[in-house]
């Protein structure tokens, strides 16, 4: 555990396996089939099928649910001698080509929720695994790099597929294309992991113990700070993608015209936040390979406290708007960016070799947790503030700030633990 808290200098890593390149282009396809519908379902039942918007979202909502239950499963199933790694990818493919075909033949309600149950387990069992396996592939000074990689494949993948998926409704508007294209995504990672994919060594000395190794699990007092802290970064990242384009069109304006600001230009801060994103993601990880885990993290939480401070500021300083969200998601992208690459690396070395699937499941529910509460926390707030008054919602991303400079306090929290679980 001593590469945790110390930070000698790193040893040149190994040459980058081939195997990681390979599950990189994996997951770009598998990328691509998700922007080919996620910003399209909810509006091709709603508006074309004629579903209520409300019980879309509940059917679109099953799949956040199933994907807890998934993740789970994917951990357990990666762990076992019977599955392995290899095999829990193939099932995660195989379930999620099954929920795309229900999605691209459902025309009423129950369909639609059956479709959204598969997709969200397959796409639950697979990240616990995807996990597990490139931690298992990449040594201890390359897990910054290799996730970083696997990172900007699947934001490219995200990118091709989101502006793809919007030129083909616009030219031929049949939806249900989309969802062909994302089954066929699904298949194309499946054949790359079924043929070009071998099952990395492990140790595993006997079968698993589910019930002991849970308990191990909720005893490390670690890991579980580790999860609490991680399920702010994931908060903060859900603000992103579904408070902050509500708080653009509604509290703010442009100060030339006097107009809020409109879909397109959202949308610009959008890309600007997610290539900025994916250009940082491998010079931010070469960087940190030579600090420790926690430094990362650290470096992360002050990125996202400056961001969401520099929102605040809009409620104060209303003629530099452009500017402060400029350098809003600035430094919201450098703290995506920081935060994925030293979240996978510590991730890894807490967990034993023979259970990374297991811990990486546990940790990965801080991801269902925190896109839980953004959503109901965020949109509350702000049409609160809708209602009442306005500086609600600037107010609202100072107290998120504030959040920061506890997550730090914790993580040094957690490095103190481990120093004397050392000792």
């Amino acid at each position: 555990m001593r590469s945790l808290f110390i930070s000698p200098p790193a040893p040149p890593a190994p040459k980058m396996p081939r195997q990681i390149w390979i599950l990189a282009l994996g997951r770009l396809f598998l990328q691509t089939g998700s922007g080919f519908i996620v910003f399209y379902v909810t509006i091709f039942f709603v508006n074309e099928i004629g579903l209520p918007a409300a019980l879309v979202g509940f059917a679109v909502g099953c799949q956040a649910i199933a994907s807890i239950g998934g993740r789970f499963l994917g951990g357990i199933c990666c762990d076992s001698q019977y599955w392995g790694r290899r095999g829990t990818l193939l099932l995660s493919a195989a379930i999620s080509a099954l929920g795309d075909a229900g999605l691209t033949i459902a025309d009423n309600l129950p369909l639609l929720i059956l479709a959204n149950l598969f997709l969200g387990l397959g796409i639950g069992i697979y990240w616990p695994t995807i996990e597990a396996i490139i931690a298992d592939l990449s040594t201890e000074n390359q897990r910054y790099e290799a996730h970083a990689i696997a990172t900007v494949a699947d934001t490219i993948g995200l990118a091709i597929g989101t502006f793809f998926g919007g030129q083909i409704i616009g030219q031929w508007g049949n939806y249900r294309i989309l969802f062909v294209l994302q089954g066929v995504a699904f298949l194309v990672f499946f054949t790359i992991i079924a043929l070009a994919i071998v099952e990395p060594d492990r140790e595993q000395n006997e079968p698993l113990d589910l019930q002991q190794d849970w308990l191990d699990i909720w005893s490390d007092r670690v890991f579980l700070l580790y999860i609490l802290v991680n399920t702010f970064f994931i908060f903060y990242i859900n603000q992103i993608y579904t408070i902050l384009s509500l708080y653009f069109t509604n509290f703010i304006t442009k100060l030339q015209t006097g107009n809020p600001f409109d879909i397109k230009e959202i949308g610009l801060f959008m890309t600007y936040y997610i290539s900025l994103n994916a250009l940082c993601q491998i010079p931010i990880a070469r960087f940190l390979n030579n600090s420790d885990r926690f430094q990362g993290l650290r470096e992360s939480m002050l990125f996202w406290g400056g961001g969401f401070l520099s929102l605040s500021a809009i409620g104060i300083f209303p003629q530099r708007t452009i500017f402060l969200i400029i350098i809003a998601m600035t430094l919201f992208s450098l703290g995506t960016a920081t935060h994925g690459p030293s979240a996978f690396a510590l991730m890894a070395d807490l967990a034993p070799k023979s259970l990374r699937g297991i811990y990486f499941a546990w940790s990965n529910q801080s991801w269902g947790i925190g896109f839980a509460l953004g959503p109901v926390i965020g949109s509350e707030v702000m049409g609160f503030a809708m209602e009442q008054n306005t500086a609600i919602a600037h107010f609202y991303w100072l107290a998120i700030a504030v959040t920061t400079a506890i997550g730090i306090v914790i993580l040094a929290y957690i490095q103190k633990l481990l120093k004397m679980r050392k000792c």
